[in-house]
């Protein structure tokens, strides 16, 4: 072992650690630099200031790029270049990288001028397989004797578990999806998921079916149907080629040596495919029952360490939670499909002295179904009543009351005096008992096709629209009231009006007059009455078609609400 003599320059190597004491044993002689007795001051002062400094600090020295580094670099090694590379030419230790550092490392020593790379990936070995790494690092020039660049200073930081956890949490934030049903929230967390390649080499997710099978529900990089990829896995058979889901029904399952599982797996980023998955349980919110699995490649060029496991687990409880969403907006999809069609019958065959047309379309597509609705019906006084009213709210919240104040409505109509009667009843029911958590707009025309005269309350509701067949002039059917449920006691008022054949009756939400591309330019109740002036006569659906038509056109993808309207054209006949 060499002595710490002044005489032999080793007063450069006091201090420094393990790194410190490795370099005052290392026999210099044997190396391209020679004894530290022939270093030259630059490399002297240069070697001193990195042995002292907390810092990761390396040097390349000389053309061969000779290896120095203390104490807070010597993580960066890993177990499978410490220490037999200090002190050897850099080619010798960074093989594997040497076609990307090596230019810089030139550069600096032919021009003097210094370089810095930020998250910089470099596929280092390190630990005895090709590892994904990050590093922010400068490479400046070390002056010697001469005035020439004599070496390299490094100072280095590395950055692979920053990059690593700013991707992972970019992925989990994508991961927040909200989808109609869960077969699509599968494929929308499984389109997430490929924009990671990296650490999602791929994923395949499996539900179970009733008897005690997982089916293939999604897969990303990896083909359905393939060896790694199958269709159907029973729980109930066991097998050395396929996935052993049934050992990760209570948790967490890596299976390793996949190659040998499988004939063949998907293709990752890398030139090598992925060693080992992660099988993981999907459990569902509340009870906690098994409802299916998540199978996710590891990326083979980075270790399944705590981090990593953590991000497996909160990817496949976002997907987890994805599922059960989609699966309960399926189920409310079906409860509103069937209250629409309870709540929104289709219209009378035929209406005394009327013929008819409506349109339904709700703002919320998921729902089917909204706040507004209509209803058609005859008493065996010989009127028919046309309704349209509109709950405050959208979807199921407010097509829940909807069903209590059609009914309600019904019965009142048949048991009031008047129309105006019967709806101040209704009136004081509802604000009484508070019945509904907002309030209702309704618009209520009686129809005597005897008599060819409409009487009409209109409760807070867009002016009905009545087009003359004459001279085609279309007259307002104003509010008679306030909103419905506001207070009891109002002042409710009908109006009647004669009609004459041909003559057009629209009545419909503020879902036609509330639409547009911004809130300051909407349609309005103008626009609806030139749609109406310009729309056919005599047929009613053409006439809906029409209206809807230049609403649609209008609102293009901008402001737009519930749509309910209901056409009546009076007839030739009484």
């Amino acid at each position: 072992m060499p002595l710490l003599e002044d005489a032999n320059g080793y007063d450069c190597l006091i201090g420094g650690g393990e790194m410190g004491a490795r370099m005052r044993a290392l026999d210099w002689s044997t190396t391209p630099i020679g004894p530290v007795r022939d270093w030259p001051q630059s490399l002297r002062t240069a070697v001193s200031i990195c042995l002292g400094s907390g810092h990761p600090i390396e040097i390349w020295w000389g053309p061969e790029y000779v290896r120095f580094y203390n104490d807070a670099y010597r993580p960066i090694l890993g177990s499978r270049k410490h220490p037999q590379f200090l002190g050897r030419p850099g080619r010798e230790c960074w093989s594997e990288i040497w076609d990307e550092i090596s230019p810089m490392l030139d550069g600096v020593r032919e021009t003097g001028v210094a370089t810095y790379s930020e998250n910089f990936p470099l596929m280092v070995v390190r630990d005895g397989y090709v590892e994904e790494t990050y590093f922010t690092f400068s490479y400046g020039p070390l002056r010697d004797e001469s005035g020439g660049v004599g070496g390299i200073f490094c100072a280095c930081r590395e950055t692979t578990g920053e990059v690593l956890r700013a991707r992972r949490h970019g992925t989990l934030r994508e991961l927040t999806v909200h989808a109609p049903s869960a077969q699509d929230a599968i494929e929308a967390s499984l389109q997430v998921l490929t924009n990671n390649p990296a650490d999602i080499p791929f994923a395949l997710v499996y539900l179970m079916d009733n008897e005690r099978r997982a089916r293939l529900a999604g897969s990303a990089w990896a083909l359905p149907g393939s060896s790694a990829a199958p269709k159907i896995i029973d729980l109930l058979e066991e097998s050395a080629k396929t996935w052993p889901i049934a050992q990760a029904m209570s948790g967490p399952l890596l299976v390793e040596n996949l190659s040998e599982r499988f004939e063949s797996l998907p293709a990752s980023m890398w030139p090598e495919s992925p060693r080992s998955a992660l099988i993981q349980p999907i459990a569902v919110a509340g009870d906690g029952s098994l409802h299916g699995f998540v199978i996710i490649g590891v990326n083979p060029r980075h270790e399944l360490d705590a981090d990593y496991q953590e991000f497996l687990a909160m990817a496949v409880r976002h997907i987890g939670a994805a599922i059960e969403a989609g699966r309960l907006q399926q189920r409310e999809h079906a409860i509103a499909t069937q209250l629409q069609a309870a709540l929104q019958p289709e219209l009378p065959g035929s209406t005394p002295g009327l013929r008819l047309a409506d349109h339904y379309h709700p703002a919320l597509n998921e729902a089917e179904i909204g706040g507004d609705f209509y209803d058609v019906f005859s008493t065996d006084k010989g009127v028919t009543y046309l309704v349209v009213g509109d709950l405050s709210g959208k979807g199921l919240a407010a097509a829940s009351q909807v069903a209590t104040v059609r009914n309600m409505l019904r019965f009142a109509l048949y048991n009031g005096a008047t129309t105006a009667n019967a709806i101040s009843t209704l009136n004081d029911t509802i604000a009484d008992h508070n019945l509904l958590t907002g309030f209702a707009t309704l618009f209520v025309g009686q129809y005597d096709a005897g008599a060819r005269r409409l009487t009409y309350v209109n409760c807070g509701q867009e002016p009905g629209l009545l087009r003359r067949a004459n001279q085609g002039a279309i007259e307002e059917l104003a509010p008679t009231g306030p909103v419905l449920g506001a207070h009891s006691q109002a002042d409710i008022r009908e109006v009647s009006t004669s009609v004459s054949a041909g003559d057009t009756l629209a009545i419909f939400t503020d879902g036609l007059t509330e639409v547009g591309v911004r809130r300051t330019a909407l349609l309005g109740l103008t626009g609806v009455k030139d749609l109406l002036a310009a729309a056919p006569h005599d047929d009613p659906a053409a006439i809906a078609a029409r209206i809807i038509a230049g609403v649609e056109s209008y609102a293009l993808d901008g402001v737009r609400d519930d749509q309910c309207l209901l056409i009546g054209v009076i007839d030739g006949a009484r």
